[in-house]
């Protein structure tokens, strides 16, 4: 009789810890930190600036302002932000669309806010980590994609829910080269989920019985494009339409 691997033995550890330090250190997240109580018009007032501000555009100040107006106008006016505070995030998103790297900050910024909406305090929370199953890696180099890192990973403390969240700043574009047969790194990464889910969903778990793994694709994007028939198992979410529809209220968890 084969004996059933159990769910108590998987572990997760943040391969790069300081990636996140530093994330959360940066000047543009510690603002959004400290406001939480405005995060209804900062939240969608960044991640549209995030999804529309494309450097080729020369978007000047009276333009980026237009993405902090718009988040004012959807909410109620005791719920917008003061003068002072319009200033400072407008001056971030200045200093934001100026910075040579700023494709790659994107990322990173959308990183940041999936790990803020999927963060419950059922669950345990990682940034890029490695997943093991009694100290030893969960997959070896037999399995296609083995090295990849998965952005966020979150785990019931329970360990009867697995969920592998990946960031990508513009999904559509993504799954487009996908079918094409020309993003090799993409198909490694969902490849690589895939084998996750595999081998974690056959722990058992009392009294669930098996883990449940959820595999997500988050963009700033909203998604248009779908995936092949073979990733019909993931789910591709834009996160501002994410962050609505689940009513996912930030103020919720973070103010009393």
């Amino acid at each position: 009789m084969i004996r059933k691997k159990q769910a108590k033995f998987l572990s997760l550890k943040n391969d790069k810890v300081e990636s996140y330090k530093k994330l959360k250190s940066d000047s543009f997240i510690k603002f959004i930190e400290d406001n939480r109580a405005k995060y209804k018009v900062i939240f969608p007032a960044v991640i549209n600036f995030l999804r529309d501000a494309k450097p080729q555009d020369n978007l000047d100040k009276d333009d980026l302002e237009d993405f902090i107006l718009l988040a004012q106008a959807d909410v109620n006016s005791n719920e917008r932000i003061n003068q002072v505070l319009f200033d400072e995030l407008l001056q971030h998103l200045v200093n934001t669309y100026s910075r040579v790297d700023f494709k790659h900050y994107r990322g990173a910024m959308l990183e940041y806010f999936t790990m803020q909406i999927e963060n419950n305090f059922l669950y345990v929370m990682y940034h890029e980590p490695r997943i093991y199953y009694r100290k030893k890696r969960l997959l070896n180099s037999k399995f296609y994609g083995y090295n990849s890192l998965v952005d966020i990973v979150k785990i019931k403390k329970d360990k009867s829910h697995l969920c592998l969240s990946e960031c990508k700043a513009n999904i559509n574009k993504q799954i487009k080269e996908l079918k094409k047969g020309n993003n090799q790194s993409f198909k490694r990464k969902l490849k690589f989920m895939d084998n996750i889910e595999m081998k974690v969903s056959r722990l058992t778990i009392k009294p669930y019985g098996f883990v449940k793994v959820e595999k997500v694709l988050t963009s700033v994007n909203t998604p248009v494009v779908n995936l092949p028939s073979e990733y019909k198992r993931f789910k591709v979410i834009g996160l501002l339409e994410y962050y609505r529809t689940k009513n996912l209220d930030y103020l919720n968890k973070y103010i009393s």
